[in-house]
């Protein structure tokens, strides 16, 4: 027989999003990630966020963001483990003068971004327990 005809879409969308609309998904999107980071954080380092008032807590989640996403990191679990980068090596993290070790392996050649993301959390680990500093 002959071919069915596709089906094509309607004219009318299923769904239609005003800003006002789209801007309450994306906050709502960002408190569900933020909670998440938050949690992660309290798990990991229950006694430096101990430390933190409300504010201060928004703002380093705030802080993992953006410098996440500056050096090209923006999935949950990037962020996650950029925030912890930023409660080991300070909020100067990596731009400190210190940190010229750890910044290295943010250019390391041959490796992946979540590869050179494992090394500095190692790296990190070991600076951070140096009693040099």
């Amino acid at each position: 027989g002959r071919p069915t005809e596709p089906a094509r879409y309607a004219a009318e969308p299923w769904l239609s999003l005003d800003l006002g609309q789209l801007e309450a998904l994306n906050l709502a999107k960002r408190s569900l990630f933020e909670d998440r980071l938050l949690e992660h954080l309290q798990r990991h380092f229950p006694e430096r966020l101990a430390a933190l008032d409300a504010a201060e807590r928004q703002q380093l989640l705030r802080r993992s963001r953006d410098s996440a996403a500056r050096h090209g990191y923006s999935s949950a679990e990037d962020v996650a483990r950029w925030s912890s980068l930023l409660l080991i090596c300070g909020e100067a993290f990596p731009d400190a003068a210190e940190h010229a070790p750890l910044r290295a392996r943010l250019e390391q050649p041959g490796r992946s971004p979540a590869e050179r993301l494992d090394d500095l959390l190692l790296a990190a680990a070991q600076w951070d327990k140096e009693p040099a500093r």
